[in-house]
């Protein structure tokens, strides 16, 4: 983002900040057949568009963000589908284009990896027990 606003075009981040969301939507949720207007993508040069259509128009400002959207997105997918393989597959495969910073941010995971791959493999979860250990703090 700091990147784009730097640079000379200022529509780009103005468009990119009011339509975040589409950025953090699920993959699989998107919608591409429902066509809408947009407030940022005017009507005579844009009259309809899906929501794929414009999350293309968001990342083709960016060679960066483009390549940052798809690496976030299928470690979440992998992560979704708790398919332990693939997900340290992609970690440790990550691309060399991706930003510096947010490729360690991501490398995180690799120093809790087992962690995260028990928690992928193994259903357990300490959930209803914490649930209980509250109810009994607020009793008291």
């Amino acid at each position: 983002m700091k990147r784009l606003i730097s640079s000379n075009d200022q529509t780009m981040p103005r468009k990119i900040k009011s339509h975040w969301r589409i950025l953090t939507k699920n993959r699989k949720n998107i919608n591409h057949t429902e066509y809408k207007t947009w407030r940022s993508f005017r009507a005579p040069k844009y009259p309809y568009l899906t929501e794929s259509m414009a999350l293309d128009r968001l990342l083709g400002a960016s060679t960066a963000l483009k390549v940052a959207y798809h690496a976030l997105y299928d470690l979440a997918d992998a992560f979704r589908d708790k398919d332990h393989e693939s997900f340290f597959t992609l970690l440790h495969q990550l691309s060399e284009t991706l930003d510096e910073e947010f490729r360690l941010k991501l490398q995180n995971f690799l120093s809790y990896e087992e962690g995260v791959r028990h928690s992928l493999i193994y259903p357990y979860s300490n959930d209803k027990i914490e649930a209980k250990n509250t109810h009994i703090n607020t009793l008291k």
